[in-house]
Formats: structure tokens, C-alpha cells, sequence
């Protein structure tokens, strides 16, 4: 019996040289080649249907071989060095320029307090700060007072405010934790945020006190900034108001005291409803930083399943200090939200 014939190889089907690709195609690959930060500035000013017509068009091309990628960018690179490159004017260019522009600055503008009419009572200002995202809210007390930061801080839910306090400068965060741990001190007094928003504030308006002046005005929030900035924050109260610091001390929850002060019986929760991607990150800076508490977390919930999260957390490179110390702070703040929900009792620090 004759062996068969052999078929010939089909030639490809796919794109052979760059000059096969369309401009949306061409666009694609470039920006698949990026990091996420830079794609991402690279598209700002895009209209969502030019977004959408990149985005098909890379769906659709499927793999490309590598000489054809090569080919794009060497192209794009080309262009970007080419001594004769040149931009045109003229007003249809100047117009999408403006354009661009304008939509970038929006972008970086801090939020508009346009709703809040200038006799608005002190409960409207603050729903409306409340409702600002992180980074309007930094944008607003950068370059403030202390006393403004700390008002702002003072008057969120505590997860955002914690959020504030760990994004300010850390000279800023200090000098505001020392103020919103001063005893009369008054984080929501109206001039402070009405001179923020409104610039408004009546000059040297007394302030009221608050009755959770002290320690438990930050120990709250330091629970749920990284460990970075709550040792920058301890030192300075350690030195301005020692008193205070030895009580935030005492009551401070940390990632690395949660053996003295979350049951065995709470753990479980936290490897059931922690984000995975928080959980491995937090657990895989603790095994370094705070084994003893990794330890414990793990002893506590059936070996088995101990082991494949062990595995699970230690795969991939190590997460740097901050995104550890973040992840760690996430949890904390989750442990402490669930401790003022009824779900867990946490033992007296």
C-alpha cells in the first residue's frame, strides 16, 4: 500500500506585512504593547466611538506574527523620530486641540461645589464633601489649614477619611492627626469647610468642641492607613501629645495584633469575604513582616484549606512594602467595619 500523499501546509491567512492592518489595527497594537497608565493617557481625549473602533478592531485581527508587529512599531517609531516631522495648524486643528485640552483640565479640576448656594446649612456641605471622590477630596485640603484637613477628616465615614489621611503628604497627615487629636479641637466646624468650598469662613469663628476628642478620633483611622503612616503619625504624637499616643497605642488594631484581638472563630470570615486578591497580597507581606500573625490566621481554619491558600498567597513575585501594607490596612478596616456591624467581638486592646 502507497503511503498517502501529503497535503501542503494551507498558507497563512493572516495579515503578512504591517501595510495589511488598518489604522484602527495599527493603533491597537501600539497601545496593546503599553503599560495600562500610558495606554490609558494615550486614549484620554478619545471620544467612546473611537475608543470602541480600536478596541473591535484588536478583537477581531486575532494573533499577529511577530514580524508584523515588529513592523508597526517600527513605523510608529520612525515617525515619532523623523527630523521633518511636522504638525499642522489651522482652525479645525486648533479647535480639536482646544478640545483635548479642555477635556484634560476638566479632568484634574477639583469638583465644583456649584449645588451648594452660599447660605447653605452645615448638613448640605457636608452630604456634598461626603460625596466627593478621593481625589477631589485631596484637591480640596492640600495647601489648607490643619485645621481644614482635619475637619474634612474628622467629618467622613471613617474608611474614607482613613483613605484621606494615608493619601495626604505624610507632613500634612501628621500635623492633621495631631490637630484632630487635640481636645476641643472642632473637625466639624462650618467656617473651616465653607472657607475650603466657598472661601467664605468667617476669620477666628469659635468652634464647638467634640466629645470624641483624643485618642479615639485617630485610633479609628490609623487602624485603616498602612503601617508606613501610622508609625509617622505615633512618633509625632509620641512627641506632641504623649498622652494620646500611649492610649492609640493600646487600642490600635493592626494587622500584626490580630491574634491578641480577633476570636479564632472570626477567621474563617476573613478568608471567606476578604477579596482574594487582597487577602494573598496581605498574607504574602505578612509572611515576612508579621509571620507570627500569618501563623495564626492560618491555624485556625481546617489544614487543607490552610495550605492551598498558603500556596495560593506565595505565587508570583513579593508585593512591594505599599502595596502590602495596603492590602493589610484593607483587612483591618473590614475586620473593624464587621466589629461595629455585631458580626465579631474584638478582645480589648
Amino acid at each position: 500500500m502507497s503511503a498517502p500523499a501529503l497535503r501542503p501546509l494551507a498558507p497563512p491567512t493572516g495579515p503578512s506585512s504591517a501595510a495589511d492592518l488598518s489604522p484602527a489595527e495599527r493603533v491597537a497594537v501600539v497601545l496593546s504593547l503599553l503599560e495600562p497608565d500610558q495606554a490609558r493617557a494615550l486614549a484620554a481625549g478619545w471620544s467612546p466611538q473611537e475608543t470602541d473602533r480600536v478596541v473591535a478592531a484588536y478583537e477581531a485581527m486575532g494573533a499577529l506574527p511577530r514580524p508584523v508587529v515588529l513592523e508597526v512599531v517600527a513605523a510608529f517609531v520612525a515617525e515619532l523620530s523623523d527630523a521633518t516631522l511636522a504638525v499642522r495648524g489651522g482652525a479645525r486643528g486648533a479647535a480639536a486641540l482646544a478640545g483635548a485640552i479642555a477635556r484634560a483640565e476638566a479632568a484634574e479640576a477639583p469638583e465644583a461645589p456649584a449645588e451648594l448656594p452660599p447660605d447653605a446649612p452645615p448638613e448640605a456641605v457636608w452630604a456634598h464633601v461626603a460625596s466627593l471622590p478621593k481625589d477631589a477630596l485631596l484637591r480640596l485640603v492640600r495647601g489648607e489649614r490643619p485645621a481644614v484637613a482635619a475637619a474634612v477628616i474628622g467629618q467622613l465615614p471613617a474608611p474614607a477619611g482613613a483613605a484621606l489621611l494615608a493619601a495626604l503628604d505624610e507632613e500634612a497627615a501628621v500635623v492633621a492627626a495631631l490637630r484632630l487629636a487635640a481636645p476641643g479641637l472642632a473637625p466639624g466646624t462650618m467656617d473651616a469647610i465653607a472657607e475650603a468650598l466657598r472661601e467664605q469662613a468667617q476669620a477666628g469663628a469659635a468652634a464647638p468642641g467634640r466629645e470624641d476628642a483624643g485618642a479615639g478620633a485617630v485610633t479609628g483611622l490609623l487602624a485603616r492607613c498602612p503601617q508606613g503612616r501610622q508609625d509617622a503619625i505615633l512618633e509625632a504624637l509620641r512627641e506632641g501629645a504623649p498622652t494620646v499616643a500611649d492610649e492609640v497605642e493600646r487600642t490600635l488594631l493592626r494587622f500584626g495584633s490580630l491574634p491578641e484581638r480577633l476570636p479564632r472563630t472570626a477567621v474563617p470570615l476573613l478568608f471567606r469575604e476578604v477579596p482574594q486578591e487582597t487577602l494573598d497580597t496581605a498574607l504574602r507581606h505578612g509572611a515576612e513582616a508579621q509571620p507570627e500573625a500569618v501563623d495564626f490566621l492560618y491555624g485556625c481554619v481546617a489544614q487543607r484549606l490552610a495550605e492551598q491558600i498558603r500556596e495560593r498567597a506565595s505565587e508570583g513575585p513579593p508585593p512591594t512594602r505599599a502595596a502590602g501594607e495596603a492590602a493589610q490596612a484593607e483587612v483591618v478596616g473590614m475586620v473593624l467595619a464587621w466589629a461595629a456591624e455585631g458580626r465579631v467581638t474584638l478582645a480589648e486592646g
